[in-house]
């Protein structure tokens, strides 16, 4: 996870705060974002370096599923939707529906119970 988190931290920001052709790409705004997110990481870490399973759980629960399902599902909406003459359909727009909800439901649920091991 320590190894692919950079990679996907960019993925996600370019994804969600997408640079404009004029402006540059990394913005103080954006490099100001990785930084705290960087602290934030490294404070959990060192806080619960004792509890190393409970936070490979977490970060797994979560991460697993933005990597593998929300965030793939997401991209090929915004792919799909790239394509003007043809509407996604009723179909595809439920599958795409059931793919997302699944992803939100089991990540909140992976987390949930790690949270719970946590607190124990």
């Amino acid at each position: 996870v320590q190894l692919t988190a950079p990679m996907l931290l960019n993925a996600i920001i370019i994804a969600l705060w997408a640079p404009s052709a004029l402006s540059r790409q990394w913005p103080v705004g954006r490099i100001i974002l990785v930084l705290v997110v960087g602290a934030v990481t490294v404070g959990v870490a060192l806080g619960l370096a004792n509890r190393v399973a409970v936070v490979a759980s977490l970060a797994g629960s979560l991460l697993v599923m933005m990597t593998s399902v929300l965030f793939p599902a997401v991209l090929h909406i915004k792919l799909s939707c790239l394509d003007k003459n043809q509407p996604i359909g009723f179909w595809n727009a439920m599958n795409y529906t059931f793919v997302i909800i699944f992803g939100i439901v089991m990540a909140t649920t992976g987390t949930t119970l790690a949270v719970k091991d946590l607190l124990r």
